[in-house]
């Protein structure tokens, strides 16, 4: 009697173990401590999963993270570079304050409206879509039937939406220096194979787009990988990218949050990464429509700079009116990034970004990176924009308590 209550015991616990963890899921505690204060971060972790998980496609797996105090956010399995990592966002944090949090895997879709995904209309643009709503897109076109489609379609970049998902904040071809696209890099004065080459204006050179190499979209943030040849002529490489941009999950705080990470190799022979800070680097360009009100302003960490002088800045901020609305757009330089990196925003048409200088021998990588944070409404103060550079360059110490 005794031996059958004791059986019936144990099947009773491994019943609601099973109830309770079921096959294909896991649970992971873990801790957070922010460095500094802010709104919608995104934090991440390096992640060993086991069981049906670990074989799981990452677009498969749903997770749950919920916080101690019973508040939860979606979470989302990405393939790193040195493994998987879990992602989501932390709605509010306070600097120093560690936080619990239980993040719940199980294998199976998302079922959310608020999920990234992509659309692809080939030989033209790659859109990444929050919902049914669209918030950038990769100009990846290129158009050799006559001059002006050569013209149109000589660089890759990127456009923003607005906060309809309808019309661009940015600008294409055209206008006041057709050059200046979106979001977009290059440098008037790259040197290789003995000649000098204009990356910027696209003299005798283009940006050609090769492939989309990765992607991935979850409930937390979308990514892709875009490889890219700088060419001499149609097809004569001269530096390849690997472009990776990744969009986090804002909710309604903002309109874009966006990584610009680029690596860079010399292909052909050494090569001169140089310009002037009108001419070269990482830039973001607004709507044609700025440049004929003329309503683009800037603030930076700080008062009394000489930008001429003053080299190394951890950000710089625009504000700019566009169909009756205000716009403001945060650009943040990784300190990674070769030093003297010098910012260029003063312009009234809006064109601001940061440039350097540095060599590349032959068959070496450069790697960059940048933030670019675009939002409705007025200007924030500079505590704000402080808080988004250190959630980009310092994030929020994450920790595995136990599985």
């Amino acid at each position: 009697m005794a031996q059958n209550k004791l059986l019936t015991l144990v099947l009773s616990v491994l019943l609601a173990a099973t109830l309770t963890c079921p096959a294909g899921a896991e649970e992971i505690k873990l801790k957070i401590t922010p460095n500094e204060a802010g709104v919608n971060v995104p934090v991440n972790t390096p992640i060993k999963l086991s069981g049906d998980l670990a074989k799981t496609d990452p677009q498969n797996i749903i997770v749950t993270l919920k916080q101690a105090d019973g508040k939860t956010a979606p979470g989302q399995i990405v393939d790193g570079e040195s493994g998987r990592e879990l992602w989501w966002i932390v709605p509010s944090a306070q600097a120093g304050k560690t936080t619990s949090w239980t993040a719940s895997l199980t294998a199976g879709k998302a079922k959310t409206e608020e999920t990234f995904s992509f659309r692809d209309t080939p030989g033209k643009h790659f859109d990444v879509l929050l919902g049914s709503k669209p918030v950038t897109r990769y100009m990846c076109a290129r158009d050799t039937t006559d001059d002006k489609t050569k013209h149109n379609t000589y660089k890759v970049y990127n456009h923003v939406f607005d906060e309809n998902g309808e019309k661009f904040l940015t600008k294409g071809p055209g206008g006041q220096f057709t050059h200046h696209r979106g979001i977009f890099i290059g440098f008037s004065k790259t040197s290789a194979n003995g000649r000098r080459y204009d990356t910027w204006h696209m003299k005798g050179v283009i940006q050609k787009h090769r492939k989309i190499a990765k992607k991935t979209a979850g409930p937390v943030l979308a990514r892709y990988t875009a490889l890219i040849n700088w060419n001499e002529g149609e097809d004569k490489p001269i530096i390849s990218e690997q472009r990776e941009i990744t969009v986090y999950n804002q909710g309604a705080s903002a309109i874009l949050l966006l990584d610009f990470r680029t690596k860079l190799t010399a292909v052909s022979s050494d090569v001169i990464l140089d310009g002037d800070p009108e001419h070269a680097g990482c830039q973001y360009r607004p709507h044609n429509d700025v440049s004929k009100n003329k309503s683009a302003k800037y603030l930076f960490h700080k008062d009394g700079l000489n930008l001429k002088k003053d080299k190394d800045l951890p950000w710089a901020a625009l504000t700019y009116k566009l169909n009756d609305k205000q716009y403001h757009v945060q650009h943040l330089s990784h300190p990674s990034i070769p030093i003297g990196n010098t910012y260029s925003a003063y312009r009234n048409y809006g064109r601001f970004g940061a440039y350097f200088k540095t060599p590349l021998d032959k068959g070496e990588t450069l790697e960059l990176r940048y933030r670019f944070y675009v939002a409705k409404g007025d200007m924030p103060d500079r505590k704000e924009m402080a808080q988004r550079y250190t959630a980009f360059t310092a994030p929020p110490k994450v920790e595995v308590v136990s599985k």
